[in-house]
């Protein structure tokens, strides 16, 4: 800040006759004063005039100065402003709706079970299904593809991730990403039983309880749906 700036002394401004384009004058003034228009709403536009020695500065123009406060809220400000407030969460909501499905990654992995020719592809195929039977919303991906692993492992999300299916060499294995914080009744889980996670482990002749497995899919996803409400 400059030092004419800091000697600036703005005073009250004296209405006096309005001009042709309807504003009120507020006079001239001396090194000190501040000069400006009052516009027809009483707002007023300044131009202030640095104090100090014998030549007048203007250093500031256009700055408006309500004659009226602002006014605390009223109750329907407050309604208005609950109502804006209340949209950007819904559009927030929106803006995390499930991701469309790949075909060819559906495609990828209808094939890699049906490749599988023995009873591990069909078992797969079959608890494939089931996942979207309890929830059609369901994102499917492949991933953690690696040399190792060139076909990736199928995942299952809604509002994070639900589950995978791996396939052994004995086994069909369905893990849950946060089993043990779903109810399971019917004790299906027969894996993985400490930690967070939770699996199923299929062996050859094992048939899974389809309504208690789509029951643990709906319940793992309206966990991870009612999360992202927070």
């Amino acid at each position: 800040m400059t030092t004419a700036e800091k000697n600036l002394v703005v005073r009250r401004f004296r209405r006096g006759a309005p001009d042709d384009g309807g504003h009120r004058s507020c006079g001239t003034g001396a090194a000190g004063d501040a000069l400006g228009n009052i516009d027809r709403d009483g707002g007023v536009v300044v131009v202030a005039v640095a104090a100090g020695g014998p030549e007048t500065q203007v250093i500031a123009a256009g700055l408006r100065y309500p004659s009226v406060m602002p006014t605390k809220k009223t109750a329907a400000t407050a309604a208005t402003a609950a109502t804006a407030t209340t949209k950007k969460k819904a559009s927030a909501k929106k803006a995390k709706a499930q991701p469309a499905n790949d075909p060819e990654v559906a495609a990828y992995i209808t094939q890699r079970f049906a490749a599988v020719a023995d009873w591990r592809g069909a078992t797969a195929a079959r608890m494939r299904s089931l996942i979207f039977q309890a929830d059609p919303e369901m994102f499917e991906q492949r991933q953690w593809i690696k040399p190792t692993n060139p076909h990736g492992v199928p995942t299952y999300s809604h509002g994070g991730l639900i589950a995978t299916i791996e396939l052994y060499k004995s086994a069909v294995k369905l893990t849950f990403a946060q089993g043990s914080q779903i109810p399971d009744p019917t004790g299906i889980f027969n894996a993985s039983l400490l930690g967070l996670r939770r699996a199923i482990d299929i062996s050859e002749g094992d048939v899974v309880d389809a309504a208690a497995f789509c029951a643990l899919i709906t319940a793992a996803v309206s966990m991870n749906v009612d999360k992202t409400k927070v």
